[in-house]
């Protein structure tokens, strides 16, 4: 999962090749934007999480094919959608960092594999999930940490059910991420900077 780390100035975007003096050629240029920027109380976690808007569209992607199909990979993503998105990526920032602080992120190569072969599974055209890592220009590596991520924070997760009494079903977990969120964001400072 691509997040930029927050530099004390301004993100800078350099654009001189594409508008240099004298170019008779158009280039592509892509810029990103900042959509969420997520900063930790806890010292140990000392950099901010910067959420661009070309990682929220496609984890908002990688959500539709989750719950729907991968026919709908290509739908247009409602203002709203994207929204709701991106308050749960913003979740899962708090609730891996959290992890990470307690020493609970390190999942097996193995368990991060099977979640990202879930996901794959549901494709039945190579071709089309190929298309999609491309169009975000998400390497190998950009997709494997983004579902070790996941793998970390649904662990996290089913371990800490317990502690809230529950049995492990959807209501706990519901429960269960509600209650870290919730003392999370109150440890935390998250700024959207979108609508």
């Amino acid at each position: 999962m691509r997040f930029a780390r927050l530099l004390p100035a301004a993100v800078v975007v350099a654009l001189g090749a594409a508008f240099g003096a004298g170019t008779a050629r158009a280039e592509r240029v892509l810029v990103d934007r900042v959509v969420a920027v997520v900063t930790p109380s806890d010292p140990q976690i000392p950099d901010a999480r910067v959420v661009l808007a070309s990682t929220l569209e496609i984890v908002a992607r990688i959500r539709i094919v989750e719950r729907r199909n991968p026919e709908m990979l290509w739908a247009p993503l409602t203002g709203e959608y994207l929204a709701a998105v991106l308050d749960e990526m913003v979740n899962e920032i708090l609730l891996f960092d959290e992890a990470a602080r307690l020493g609970l992120d390190r999942v097996s190569v193995e368990a991060a594999a099977q979640e990202r072969a879930g996901f794959e599974a549901r494709f039945l055209d190579p071709e089309r999930l190929a298309e999609m890592w491309t169009a975000y220009d998400w390497t190998d590596a950009d997709v494997s940490e983004y579902f070790r991520r996941r793998r970390v924070v649904r662990e996290f997760l089913s371990a800490n059910v317990s502690t809230l009494g529950g049995s492990g079903g959807a209501p706990d977990v519901r429960a269960a991420v509600e209650y870290w969120v919730s003392s999370l964001r109150a440890r935390s400072k998250v700024r959207v900077l979108v609508d």
